[in-house]
């Protein structure tokens, strides 16, 4: 399958578009972020870097790490890292159907202390006065 476009600087995400649309029939089914995931190692092999580098650099840009700060991302990245996200939660959710669905589930979380009040959380139906 010929990757047509792809150079060192381009953008993978159009390239990965432009790959499933013309093999729509062996790509269709892979997740869209997977398919720039691989574009990606190959950017990376065309720059000289040896496979196992390519393999971690991509890695590292394809996780998100809960402890980073995501506004300090440039749109690129942080668009990468939501799609990354936006995939973990589709993988995860559970749709009706599923065997294990339960509709309207609620949890009791734990507190730990006092809770705290705050006026606009009161019962109390106040008066407005405009």
């Amino acid at each position: 399958m010929p990757v047509r476009g792809l150079f060192k600087d381009s953008d993978v995400k159009s390239v990965a578009e432009a790959l499933r649309d013309r093999h729509s029939a062996v790509l269709n089914d892979a997740p869209l972020i997977q398919v720039e995931k691989m574009l990606r190692i190959l950017q990376e092999n065309m720059k000289g870097h040896t496979l196992e580098e390519c393999v971690a650099k991509v890695n590292k840009e394809f996780t998100v790490n809960p402890d980073e700060d995501l506004n300090k991302l440039d749109d690129e990245t942080l668009q990468r890292k939501k799609d990354v996200m936006n995939l973990s939660f589709e993988k995860s959710r559970k749709k009706p159907g599923d065997p294990d669905f339960q509709y309207d589930v609620e949890e009791d979380f734990d507190v730990e202390g006092a809770i705290e009040t705050s006026g606009w959380d009161s019962d109390k139906s106040a008066e407005f006065d405009f």
